[in-house]
């Protein structure tokens, strides 16, 4: 789901199946079966394609087949739209864009007029070929003894003269097995093919085998969505009438996205109470490619997990249902944190499924309810969260909502003052647990209740209870630490939230301060992991520059909605010693800069005070410059920042793995370590080279086996 666009669509779902044994079928998709395929489409003059086949962990053994399909003139070929659905662009239901007398959602016609739909719609993809027979042209061949690296290489045979068959062969492309990712240079291709004219008039697709792992964690590289498909369901009872759903949107949109995964235990294509299930809710997707790191559940500290399909379903207009037969959340089924309690269901007419309000409400401070009126206020009748969902296109109701709205927890910070306003039994230090009500639509809030509601535990002390930090201790070469730490409570609460500083040597001066995070990803010893958004030399929020060869403290605290306060752990120790100096010397190496600035705007070197105009130099992973940088550092000396003759190394950013970084220049006018989008930048690129895609990002390489430090020119904007 995408941020600022509309929360309530799902934009694109991503299936990862097991893997299997077998060979390839060469006609069908089989991905349950450890089988995929990515449809390429036409063929396009002197293109470089570049894609991903999901979900990575290519078989290097079985590998990958390309194949093409000469399309023929006069023949009639059938195509899906189902991609676009959820976007909003071509429609829904029944008015959804067909093409040729096609029904909703496909188009038919011939191969100029499939041409002419690819231009505006490029993924669109054959579903109906006329039978016509798909030819391998072209194959994987590992080229390193770890399976890791490909070439993709074609394979054509030219003739067959007098028993002798004449073969050519040669490298059209190259694949990543662990990742997925590919290349094929249609240049190349054309060089190699037999017919030209065929070539121009083919499709293609590449057919592949795939093996997903069975340790923990686990990276899986998602590049085709699932298909969409149409479904008649009839909707609950409170909402009685059939629809049409689509579970599938195709594109992942550019910006904040939301991003969900659930285990399918049933296998039945949707989340049911009691799978396991997680969320990253600010996902920075650009043009190129993005990670993340999800933790699958079986609860969740800050709400229950509704199941909207059974919880709607509990409950019809005027009368009502009791919900402890109904196992409509994740509490029901697991039973931790607290139980649930069961609730009338009396569901309002009129309320829309595609467009659904859901309001949580305080019901009880330590089961000190609304009820009897003797203990009602009016605390009880503020909203605590109120949102909208399509039920239709996805019927769940989680922590999702609550992070995707940037909130750490439910009542964040209001819980702590519940006990002034409840009862004098209940205080700060004893308050063990609080209790929500789910209210549907938009009437009366003692009313048209989801039938049950649910209680969030917190620890019945004055304060948290401290965590234990592990690592960093010691001398680290790395430029960007990362932190790990255990938190033992006397609950057995995952909290979600959490807070991490950095201060000098002497425990005094604070380097570095997290702010309130969402709690990262646990290990299966139960430790959480994160690494900061902390580079050797950069300049931090607080005007300290985190420099190598120094001695630093950290400690850590876990927040919720009562314990909002840093709470400091133990401290603990490392020494940050990055040279940059690869090739034996360290794992980690450096990438060089010479900006040049010609603009009026103001510039600055100083690190200890507002910050405003230093120019930072920022070194990612991925050439749209998405995510968190891998290093940062900032322009400490402005000499020669304006020469057009002097082109020294003005910046050095250190502590990066081996790989190929793309790195940007801009000048920090506000002084918040951010780039906006009206700061002048620049970013190192191909300009005075004869490479034709002379704006295109241009990468720098660390290589662990050189100590060449590669460099490039970047001119600010």
């Amino acid at each position: 789901r995408v941020s600022p666009g509309n929360p309530k669509i799902q934009d694109t779902l991503f299936t990862v199946h097991p893997s299997s044994v077998g060979r390839m079928p060469t006609a069908v998709q089989l991905r349950e079966k450890g089988i995929g395929r990515s449809y390429i489409g036409p063929y396009r003059k002197n293109a470089v394609i570049h894609g991903h086949l999901t979900p990575g962990s290519i078989d290097s053994i079985a590998g990958a087949e390309i194949s093409m399909l000469l399309m023929t003139t006069g023949n009639k070929y059938k195509w899906s739209y189902w991609y676009y659905i959820g976007s909003g662009s071509i429609g829904s239901g029944s008015t959804m864009m067909s093409y040729g007398g096609a029904e909703p959602g496909y188009g038919i016609g011939t191969y100029a007029e499939y041409l002419s739909e690819y231009a505006k719609y490029p993924w669109i993809e054959l579903v109906d070929t006329h039978n016509e027979n798909w030819k391998v042209f072209a194959t994987t061949q590992a080229t390193d003894t770890d399976g890791v690296y490909g070439n993709i290489v074609y394979s054509y045979t030219n003739s067959s003269t007098n028993n002798t068959v004449t073969v050519t062969s040669g490298v059209i492309g190259s694949i990543n097995f662990r990742t997925g990712e590919y290349e094929i240079d249609m240049a190349k291709v054309a060089k190699a093919a037999v017919n030209t004219a065929e070539l121009e008039a083919s499709v293609f697709k590449c057919d592949y085998y795939f093996r997903t792992g069975t340790e923990w964690p686990q990276m899986v590289y998602l590049s085709t969505p699932d298909p969409s498909v149409r479904q008649t369901i009839t909707q609950a009872p409170a909402v009685p009438n059939t629809y049409v759903t689509q579970a599938n949107g195709g594109y992942i949109h550019e910006g904040r996205n939301v991003v969900t995964a659930y285990f399918d235990m049933n296998g039945n294509g949707s989340w049911d109470a009691g799978e396991p299930y997680g969320s990253s809710p600010a996902v920075d997707v650009g043009w190129w490619k993005t990670s993340t790191e999800i933790e699958l559940t079986d609860t969740h500290p800050s709400m229950a997990r509704y199941d909207l399909t059974t919880a709607l379903g509990a409950g019809s207009s005027g009368g009502s249902s009791g919900g402890s037969s109904i196992s409509c959340t994740d509490r029901d089924v697991n039973g931790f944190y607290s139980p649930n309690i069961a609730v009338p269901s009396e569901i309002e007419d009129g309320v829309s499924a595609n467009s659904l309000r859901l309001r949580v409400f305080l019901d009880a401070v330590n089961g000190v309810s609304r009820l009897p009126n003797t203990y009602s206020t009016p605390i009880f009748d503020t909203v605590v969260f109120d949102t909208e969902i399509n039920a239709e296109l996805r019927p769940l109701f989680t922590e999702a909502d609550i992070l995707f709205g940037g909130h750490l927890d439910l009542d964040w910070g209001r819980v702590k003052d519940f006990p002034s306003v409840v009862m004098s039994s209940v205080t700060f230090a004893n308050l063990s647990n609080v209790t929500y009500r789910v209210v549907v639509g938009n009437g009366s809030n003692r009313a048209n209740l989801l039938p049950v509601e649910f209680t969030n535990v917190f620890e019945p002390l004055a304060a948290q209870t401290q965590a234990t930090p592990l690592t960093p201790s010691g001398t680290i070469d790395s430029g960007r630490p990362t932190f790990t730490w255990r938190h033992d409570n006397t609950i057995g609460k995952s909290y979600p939230a959490f807070q991490l500083k950095v201060w000098k040597e002497d425990g005094a001066t604070l380097v570095y301060d997290s702010g309130a995070r969402k709690a990262p990803p646990r290990n299966a010893k139960g430790e959480y992991s994160w690494t900061a958004p902390l580079y050797a030399n950069m300049v931090t929020e607080q005007g300290q520059i985190f420099q190598t060869t120094n001695n630093y403290k950290w400690a850590v605290s876990m927040l919720d909605a009562k314990f909002t306060t840093f709470n400091a752990s133990a401290m603990k120790t490392f020494r940050l010693e990055t040279s940059g100096a690869s090739g034996g010397v360290s794992d980690y190496g450096a990438v060089e800069a010479q900006i040049k600035y010609f603009g009026p705007g103001s510039v600055s070197t100083n690190a200890t005070a507002s910050r405003s105009g230093l120019i930072r130099v920022q070194a990612f992973d991925t050439p749209d410059f998405t995510g968190d940088p891998a290093g940062e550092t900032y322009v400490k000396d402005l000499g020669g920042l304006d020469s057009t003759t002097n082109f020294v190394v003005n910046a050095r950013i250190i502590g990066l793995k081996e790989g190929t970084y793309y790195v940007r220049a801009f000048i920090d006018t506000n002084g918040d370590g951010v780039r906006q989008d009206w700061e002048s930048w620049g970013y190192a690129n191909h300009v005075g080279t004869e490479v034709d895609s002379v704006y295109s990002p241009k990468g720098l390489k660390v290589d662990s086996e050189s100590s060449v430090v590669d460099s490039s020119v970047i001119y600010i904007e």
